[in-house]
């Protein structure tokens, strides 16, 4: 089975001369972080499809990253993010 290698590009429509292009294996092998990992920093930092968890800054967020399989940081996200966690 091949693994998918996934690219992703920032800057193609603005007005800037150039486009920035991010290639998945080359961030694994700079900063020793998967996809599922950027994923979940995006969760907590904030992107353009989330908000963030308020406090929570990169140094924490890769620390949290790093101390939850996939899994549970995201069925834990609510917790994270909202002031009073109803459990399930």
């Amino acid at each position: 089975m091949t693994k998918t290698k996934w690219t992703w590009c920032r800057n193609i429509f603005e007005g800037k001369k150039y486009v920035e292009e991010y290639r998945v294996q080359d961030v694994e092998s700079e900063l020793g972080m998967s996809r599922d990992k950027l994923i979940q920093l995006a969760l907590l930092l904030g992107s353009d499809y989330t908000e963030g968890v308020a406090g929570i800054g990169i140094v924490n967020a890769v620390e949290i990253v790093n101390a939850f399989p996939t899994e549970e940081l995201l069925v834990n996200f609510r917790c994270l993010s909202w002031p009073v966690c109803l459990l399930r």
